[in-house]
């Protein structure tokens, strides 16, 4: 247990020498990479394309909308006419977009258990496997904690907040073309406030990856905890250790507590510029294309309705300014759905990066092109890494390569053996080690704490 500890303490060491800003990012290929089967793919094509058509619904319902209401004389001239085709219309766009949805919802949620249930079963193999190097740099009491906790974060990046991402991203599209439709010149305005809306919006998806980084880390250290209390609770017992590591673990804990709630003002901050941002396009909106209508209705005459016989109608008509309103402010106030959704899409791609790092990491198989790929793929995992590079992969006790005898017996023999751990190379555990076990010996190797 002392080393368990030792290595905690170390840990906490060497994050008070320098926090982690952000954390490493795995590629959207990689993290799509965990769906093999041809039904999980299937699941997430037909989740997205209708995420699309559920995205484009909304739209297609205001450019119907003010297309008639646009036209102030048509209730007074077919009475109650236009009012019914406005409500059939909308009922069916409805009724599209409902089974959009709970269809979307289905498919990649089921797509995402699949995805999940994979990555964790790859994980563990992974971490199973690995040798005494990658052990020494990671803290395997904590391991349980994060395939946990990043199970859970990558399922809801790859599930509905994925198809939330397309139809959100399908309906600001689609908005802001309807309002380019109708009015280019009072969308080219709105569009000078972009520039304001992607900085808050990047700001807010900085701060919460950053916040990822730090949760995962203090959690990892209270997951660690729990498991030393778990698997030495007679010798804690003994020593009467029970209060210290309790202490710990209110520390590890309150750390995280502390790191989520510092960033509550600047992320209400950030919040409240995106949501000023969005109030500044209105007021383009609204004061630019009021202008451009006074402007025509002084110069030419023309009508803003469009309503009077035999009267130009003005260009823009007051139909148009109503459009472009109603599609800009729609594509604005879903813009931070959108940042909602990249939010968590890219936890999704922090949390499978540490697996990633584990299942890549393989010993040589003899097929130079296969080789080739692991090495590659292995070594661009860990240019993104910020942790101490591994040594190469040697020994993969479950791979099915290499040489296995089915018996061995014989004489067991070290000759000027040098050893030092990866995260310690100062501290050689063995320096010109030497030691001959005969066959059929049994010897039992002591270290200074009594520990073998």
């Amino acid at each position: 247990m002392s080393e368990t500890v030792q290595k905690v303490d170390q840990n906490e060491a060497n994050e008070d020498k320098g926090k982690p800003v952000e954390m490493p990012l795995a590629t959207l290929s990689e993290v799509f990479s965990f769906a093999e089967t041809f039904k999980t793919k299937l699941y997430i094509a037909l989740g997205l394309f209708f995420a699309m058509i559920a995205g484009l619904a909304l739209p297609a319902s205001i450019f119907y909308f003010a297309g008639v209401m646009g036209d102030i004389s048509a209730v007074a001239q077919e009475g109650l006419g236009p009012v019914l085709n406005i409500v059939y219309s909308m009922m069916i766009l409805g009724v599209i977009s409902l089974i959009s949805e709970t269809l979307q919802s289905g498919f990649l949620e089921t797509a995402a258990n699949d995805m999940t249930i994979n990555l964790k079963r790859k994980w563990f193999e992974a971490v199973v496997r690995q040798d005494m190097a990658y052990f020494d740099l990671q803290d395997v009491s904590g391991t349980a904690t994060i395939i946990s906790t990043n199970g859970a974060k990558f399922k809801k990046g790859v599930s509905k907040k994925l198809g939330h991402g397309v139809q959100f991203s399908c309906t600001v599209l689609a908005g802001f073309g309807i309002a380019f439709y109708a009015s280019w010149k009072v969308t080219l305005a709105v569009l000078a406030c972009v520039p304001v809306m992607a900085l808050n919006t990047g700001w807010v998806l900085k701060l919460n990856q950053s916040k990822t980084s730090r949760d995962n880390a203090s959690y990892a250290k209270a997951g660690a905890i729990v498991y030393q209390v778990a698997a030495n609770i007679r010798t804690i017992l003994a020593l009467n250790a029970g209060d210290e590591l309790i202490l710990r673990f209110e520390a590890a804990t309150k750390k995280a507590y502390d790191g989520a709630v510092s960033q509550l003002v600047w992320l209400g901050v950030a919040n409240g510029g995106l949501m000023a941002s969005f109030m500044l396009a209105y007021i383009v909106v609204v004061g630019f294309g009021s202008w451009l209508l006074y402007d025509a209705v002084k110069e030419t005459g023309c009508d803003p309705s469009g309503a009077i016989t035999g009267n130009e109608a003005c260009k823009p008509a007051g139909e148009d300014v109503f459009l472009a309103l109603m599609g800009v402010i729609f594509g604005g106030a879903t813009l931070p759905q959108i940042s909602t959704a990249m939010e968590a899409i890219v936890g999704s791609r922090a949390a499978c990066f540490p697996a990633l790092m584990a299942i890549h990491r393989k010993s040589d198989t003899g097929d130079e092109r296969l080789d080739a790929e692991n090495t590659e793929r292995s070594e661009s995992l860990q240019r993104r890494s910020t942790l101490t590079p591994l040594p190469k992969y040697t020994i993969d006790v479950s791979s099915p390569y290499g040489l296995k005898p089915d018996k061995v017996i014989g004489t067991i023999e070290f000759k000027n053996v040098s050893f030092s751990y990866p995260t310690r190379q100062e501290v050689q555990v063995f320096d010109g080690f030497n030691l001959t076990i005969e066959a059929g010996k049994t010897v039992a190797l002591v270290g200074p704490s009594g520990s073998g």
